[in-house]
């Protein structure tokens, strides 16, 4: 590490944008998302039922 610059090394950090209840993303909570889940599988599953 001696010779190389700041921007060079490979800093490892944890990342708030990938926790489980996603604070970086405007405050959107783990059970918001969940529920956008949830309606967009109901929605895919009833789309499927009208297949033939």
């Amino acid at each position: 590490m001696q010779h190389h610059t700041a921007n060079q090394l490979y800093i490892k950090m944890a990342h708030a944008e990938h926790t489980l209840r996603s604070f970086a993303h405007g405050g959107k909570s783990f059970w918001q998302q969940l529920i956008k889940v949830f309606a967009l599988f109901n929605a895919l599953t009833e789309l499927d039922s009208f297949r033939f």
